[in-house]
C-alpha cells in the first residue's frame, strides 16, 4: 500500500539521508591503542592526537600512517587513519583504511560503523548493506550499524528490510524521530499494523509535536480504524496549523455521526485557511453542503452546494460547518455518498498525496477546478436522489461526468437515478463503469446487484451482491446486503404445491 497522504509525503518527512549521514559521522570514532606499545609508536599517536584537536587532518593523516609502519599490525590506527583521511577529502583512501582495520579486527564496531556511515554518505547503498549485514554476522556490538542498514535498505527499496532494522535500532534509541521513521518504513513495507503501532510510540514520546499525532491518525483513518483515528486526532495540539488535519477529523467525525466534533473540526479548517491567507479549497465547500444535507436542511444543501459548483467565494462568516462523509454508514436504498479519501485526495491543486496510503495521481490530466465541480455536483446529484427529486440528480450526476468521468461516485449516482426512472438498462452501464473505475466500489455492486434483481437475472444479482457483501466496511452493511441476498434466495424457492 502506497502511503499517500493529502498534503505532504510521509516518505521525505525526516531528514535528507546525506544530511543525516552527515551528522551521524561527526568526523569518525577515534580510538586509543593498547598501553603496551613501544614509545616512538606512543609519541606517534600523540602527537597525531595532537594534530586532531588542532584540526589539521593532513598532518594526523600522515602521522597515522608513519604508526602504521611501526605496528602493522594495529587495527585502531587503521580506523584513526580512516577518520583523518575522509577529513582530508580522501574517500577512497579512508575506506581502504576502514576495510583494513575490519581485516585485522573482524569484531571492531567504530571501524564497521565509520565505514558503513561513509558508503551512506557516498551514495554506495549495497555496499553498505553488505559490510552492516557482515557486521550483524560476526555479532559486533554496534547499535547505530542496524540504522545505517535500515537506511541503506531504504533507499533500494526494501522497505521490510528497512523497517525491520528501524525496529532493531529503535530498542537501544526509543526517541520519537525514530519510532517515527519505524512506522515510515513499516508502512512502506504495507505492514500497516506495524506501522500503526510505531506512529503511536512516536506520538507518545512526543505528544507536543501535532507530526507524529497526525500521521498517527491518518494512517488509523487510512486502515479504517476510524475510531482510533478520530481519538488521535482530536489529541492534535491546539497550535497545530494544518487545515487538512482538521478537515480529515472532521470527515471521520461525521462518518460516525458525531456532529458537534465534525462542525467544531471543519470551521477550524477554514479558520486555519483564511489566517495563513489561502484560498478555501471548492471541495471543503461540497463538505458544507453535504453536511447540511445529512441534518435534512436540503434547501441550504443545494444553495452551498451550487455555490462550490459555480466556484463562487464561501466563509462560514465564524458560524459553524460542517463536512462529510458517509461511506462507513449503512446505504441509503439506492445512493451514494463520496468516499472519504476520495474527497480527501481531491482537496486541493496545491496538496500532494501521501506515499503509501492513498490513490494515485488522477492519469487523465482533468483540472483541479473540473474535479472540484465533479465533486460538488456528484454530492449535489446525492441531495437529490436523498429527496426523491430524480431527474434533478440525474441531471446532477451528468453535470460531474462532463466535469471528471474518472470520478466513481457520479457514475454511481447517475445509475442511482436512471435506476429510479426505471431506465434498467442504462443503470447497469452506469454501475459497471463506475466498478471498472474502482473495483471495491461496494455502492456499485449493491446497486448493480439490485438491477439484476430486476431484470430477473438472479445469477447475476448473486455474484454483485456477494462481491459487495465482501468489500463492505461495516458489519451493519454486510448484515444489510446479506438480508436482500437472502430475500433472493427465498424470491427463487418453487411454490408448495397444494
Amino acid at each position: 500500500m502506497s502511503y499517500q497522504s493529502e498534503h505532504r509525503s510521509l516518505v521525505n518527512r525526516y531528514f535528507p539521508l546525506k544530511a543525516l549521514a552527515a551528522c551521524l559521522l561527526l568526523g569518525g570514532v577515534l580510538v586509543a591503542s593498547p598501553p603496551a606499545i613501544a614509545q616512538s609508536l606512543s609519541a606517534l599517536q600523540q602527537q597525531a592526537l595532537e594534530a586532531v584537536a588542532q584540526e589539521d587532518w593532513a598532518e594526523a593523516a600522515r602521522l597515522y600512517q608513519q604508526a602504521i609502519e611501526t605496528a602493522p599490525d594495529r587495527a585502531g590506527l587503521y580506523n584513526n587513519l580512516g577518520v583523518a583521511l575522509r577529513q582530508t577529502g580522501d574517500t577512497d583512501g579512508a575506506i581502504e583504511a576502514y576495510r583494513k582495520a575490519i581485516e585485522l579486527d573482524q569484531l571492531f564496531g567504530e571501524a564497521y560503523g565509520n565505514l558503513a556511515v561513509l558508503l551512506l554518505v557516498e551514495g554506495q547503498w549495497e555496499e553498505t548493506i553488505e559490510i552492516t549485514r557482515q557486521a550483524r554476522v560476526q555479532g559486533v556490538s554496534n547499535p547505530t550499524l542496524a540504522l545505517y542498514f535500515g537506511l541503506a535498505s531504504e533507499q533500494v527499496g526494501n522497505w521490510e528490510n528497512a523497517a525491520l532494522a528501524y525496529d532493531r535500532y529503535l530498542r537501544t534509541d526509543a526517541s520519537a524521530p525514530n519510532a517515527y521513521r519505524s512506522a515510515i518504513a513499516f508502512w512502506q513495507a504495507g505492514d500497516g499494523r506495524e506501522a500503526i503501532r510505531a506512529f503511536r510510540r512516536a506520538s507518545s514520546l512526543d505528544p507536543a509535536f501535532g507530526l507524529y499525532v497526525s500521521e498517527t491518525g491518518l494512517a488509523l483513518a487510512r486502515l479504517g480504524a476510524t475510531d482510533n483515528a478520530i481519538d488521535i486526532l482530536r489529541e492534535l495540539p491546539v497550535d497545530w496549523s494544518q487545515p487538512r488535519d482538521f478537515v480529515v477529523l472532521a470527515r471521520l467525525a461525521q462518518q460516525e455521526d458525531m456532529l458537534d466534533l465534525a462542525e467544531a473540526s471543519i470551521l477550524r479548517a477554514f479558520q486555519l485557511s483564511q489566517q495563513q491567507g489561502d484560498a478555501i479549497p471548492t471541495s471543503w465547500v461540497s463538505d458544507v453542503g453535504a453536511i447540511e444535507a445529512s441534518r435534512g436542511d436540503y434547501a441550504a444543501a443545494e444553495s452551498t452546494l451550487q455555490d462550490a459548483i459555480d466556484g463562487s467565494a464561501y466563509s462560514p462568516d465564524g458560524e459553524a460547518v460542517s463536512a462529510v462523509d458517509a461511506s462507513g454508514s449503512p446505504p441509503a436504498p439506492l445512493g451514494d455518498v463520496p468516499d472519504l479519501f476520495d474527497l480527501i485526495d481531491r482537496a486541493s491543486s496545491s496538496e500532494q498525496e501521501i506515499a503509501g496510503v492513498g490513490t494515485e495521481p488522477n492519469e487523465l490530466d482533468v483540472s483541479q477546478t473540473d474535479r472540484d465541480v465533479a465533486i460538488a455536483s456528484a454530492n449535489l446529484a446525492d441531495t437529490y436522489l436523498t429527496q426523491g427529486k430524480n431527474g434533478l440528480a440525474l441531471t446532477a450526476s451528468e453535470a460531474a461526468i462532463a466535469a471528471d468521468d474518472s470520478l466513481p461516485l457520479a457514475h454511481n449516482n447517475r445509475g442511482a437515478a436512471q435506476l429510479a426512472l426505471g431506465e434498467l438498462d442504462a443503470a447497469g452501464e452506469s454501475f459497471l463503469t463506475a466498478i471498472e473505475l474502482q473495483p471495491d466500489y461496494w455502492q456499485a455492486q449493491r446497486n448493480l446487484g439490485i438491477v439484476y434483481i430486476q431484470q430477473g437475472d438472479r445469477e447475476q444479482a448473486r455474484e454483485y451482491l456477494a462481491q459487495a457483501m465482501d468489500n463492505a466496511p461495516t458489519l451493519d452493511i454486510v448484515q444489510q446486503i446479506n438480508r436482500e441476498m437472502v430475500e433472493l434466495e427465498r424470491s427463487t424457492l418453487p411454490d408448495e404445491a397444494d
